[in-house]
């Protein structure tokens, strides 16, 4: 299909569109999924000053956020887009044995709430709170959002490492990361937090970004496979995710066997 592959260590970097890279993967091939998608913030914007979110005058108004994603313009129609995410849940609810955690953020559209409960048609086992401890979008009709979510959608066998690890809770007080290098990236904390107390040893993230959660993977010997889109955000987690092997002080307790072509296509 021509798609663009780097296998770095444990970790395999596919660049291409997800809905035609996922369905390429095996059955059951890797344990969990740990993902942000882009949340469609352009749409609806048309009265506010543009028409996407890289135009300047849009209600977002920073640097970053005004290039916005590169070829993904984070617009769609809202129904067109809840279609599109059902399609990559339902990819990687085939792909994965364990469970999905989706982060995905409520929000307060013409004066409706929209959670991404409307959007997830897989079983949910949970919904853990992402506490950012701060944010940007103050609006007249409803107090500044200030949480996201985690919403952990689970195989019926799966289940925590163990009761320990149960005890971390469902709010996760973690600050957001401020990536120069990406819009909307989550911090690292998060991938970690869900595999160390998951145990996985082989995560999917069909919406790579800069491969955050790949090198939270490399930071716990875990295998990963990473599906990105947009080239220059690909490049960086290409990039990164050589630099957190090559970091000594990053120490790999054992060595981990990349997933083989033969066991994901």
């Amino acid at each position: 299909m021509g798609f663009e592959e780097v296998t770095i260590s444990a970790c395999r970097l596919i660049r291409g569109d997800a809905l035609e890279v996922l369905p390429t993967l095996k059955t059951a091939s890797l344990e969990i999924a740990f993902t942000s998608p882009p949340y469609n913030l352009g749409e609806g914007m048309e009265d506010k000053g543009g028409l996407r979110v890289g135009h300047r005058g849009s209600k977002w108004g920073s640097t970053k956020l005004r290039e916005g994603y590169g070829t993904h313009l984070d617009n769609m129609p809202y129904p067109a887009y809840v279609a599109w995410q059902q399609a990559a849940l339902r990819e990687m609810w085939r792909i994965v044995t364990g469970a999905i955690y989706y982060n995905h953020k409520p929000r307060v559209v013409k004066g409706n709430l929209r959670t991404p409960l409307d959007i997830i048609n897989l079983p949910v086992r949970q919904i853990i709170i992402w506490d950012r401890g701060s944010g940007f979008n103050c609006m007249a009709g409803a107090y500044r959002p200030t949480h996201e979510w985690i919403v952990l959608c689970a195989k019926a066998t799966w289940v925590l490492r163990d009761k320990h690890a149960s005890a971390l809770g469902d709010v996760w007080h973690v600050a957001p990361s401020g990536d120069p290098e990406h819009p909307a990236s989550f911090p690292i904390q998060l991938p970690r937090l869900a595999l160390e107390t998951s145990d996985a040893a082989s995560v999917l993230d069909p919406f790579m970004g800069v491969g955050t959660a790949g090198i939270a993977c490399v930071h716990l010997a875990r295998s990963f496979v990473g599906i990105e889109i947009e080239p220059r955000y690909f490049d960086i987690a290409c990039r990164r995710i050589e630099a957190a092997y090559a970091q000594p002080d990053l120490f790999i307790p054992h060595p981990v066997t990349p997933p083989t072509q033969a066991a994901l296509w």
